[in-house]
């Protein structure tokens, strides 16, 4: 089970679910979902003493224990990367390379009756204070990209009274801070039609957090939205 859905459920943060379940030596799933048999994400096996790329199937997968306590580590600053995670496929470990930031047909689960193991939550009700757990599924996921969306959106705002997204996009370099890098790279999608993507990177990245042009354009609009005191 999806522990964000758990999360919106209890009224509580993912972070704060995935330490409960941890604490409670309950393991942590890399759950790779979605309509198709083969994924988007990347992973890396090693084999004979070299990393090879291997596409994932469908299925849940326990993360190894120094992974749980990264996932956690990342969840406690609103950090919902998944790359650079371990799981086990039977007896072997693989690493997840990369995901794309719009991919979400992976997420971190955990098992029916660890849900039960856990205490009754703390608010009730409706209760849980300004805190919205699942607000990352309207802004971009990972934090430090969302900050950066955020001041530059501010720049342009004072410079051209508007929020173009295109003018925000063309920002977002202007608005990095020191180590973090910002990369427009042309691609491919699984179709293979020609895309544009957005790659951000912070130091303590395993890999950039990478997102389509047309997703950042579409994610925006939410972003006018909520935060009613940018003009659209």
């Amino acid at each position: 089970m999806n522990i964000d859905d758990i999360a919106e459920a209890r009224g509580e943060t993912t972070f704060k679910v995935a330490r409960l379940l941890t604490r409670k030596e309950c393991k942590l799933y890399l759950c790779f979902g979605g309509g198709k048999e083969k994924l988007l994400c990347i992973t890396e096996q090693m084999i004979d003493g070299y990393y090879h790329l291997f596409q994932g199937k469908k299925g849940d997968y326990p993360m190894t224990l120094k992974s749980q306590h990264e996932c956690v580590q990342r969840l406690s600053n609103n950090n919902f990367d998944l790359s650079g995670l371990s799981f086990m496929v039977g007896k072997d470990e693989l690493r997840l390379k990369s995901v794309d930031g719009e991919d979400r047909s992976i997420n971190v689960g955990a098992k029916y009756s660890d849900i039960d193991l856990l205490p009754p939550p703390t608010h009730i009700g409706g209760t849980a204070g300004l805190s919205k757990p699942n607000e990352r599924k309207i802004f971009f996921s990972d934090k430090f990209f969302h900050e950066l969306v955020l001041r530059s959106i501010k720049a342009v705002m004072s410079e051209t009274k508007n929020t173009n997204w295109l003018d925000v996009k063309r920002g977002l370099k202007n608005q990095c801070n020191e180590g973090e890098s910002i990369q427009f790279v042309p691609g491919y999608n699984e179709e293979g039609d020609s895309v544009q993507y957005i790659c951000f990177k912070a130091p303590e990245y395993f890999e950039p957090y990478k997102i389509r042009e047309s997703y950042f354009k579409k994610t925006l609009s939410e972003y006018r939205k909520k935060l009613k005191h940018f003009k659209k």
